[in-house]
């Protein structure tokens, strides 16, 4: 077949190839310097973890028996809502903008 080097941003060569081969049914599914399904995929799911961890790191303010209300004295802990701000900020950063260094890609709203 072809040996393609990087699976999720083809060179034009791989895509040359691909559609010589028949496996490029629809135009453009591949662009060259631009990420694959694959990689918009890989996005979400990556988007999807950290903010699921930043969730749980809300909700794990509270551990004593009976303490419901994780909102309670949310404000209180300066250093606590720093560092939630900078992870979520950092979070947005790396997905719009470290591309291919990170194999991400930008997401819209």
């Amino acid at each position: 077949m072809y040996d393609v080097k990087d699976p999720l941003y083809p060179t034009s060569t791989e895509i040359d190839l691909r559609t010589a081969a028949g496996l490029n049914v629809e135009p453009n599914v591949w662009v060259e310097g631009q990420g694959t399904n694959k990689v918009l995929m890989y996005t979400i799911c990556f988007q999807s973890f950290v903010y699921l961890q930043l969730f749980n790191q809300i909700n794990s303010r509270k551990l004593g028996e009976k303490e419901w209300n994780m909102f309670e004295n949310f404000f209180n802990n300066w250093m606590f809502i720093m560092i939630t701000l900078a992870t979520f900020g950092i979070q947005v950063l790396i997905t719009q903008y470290a591309g291919r260094f990170m194999s991400v890609m930008p997401l819209t709203w």
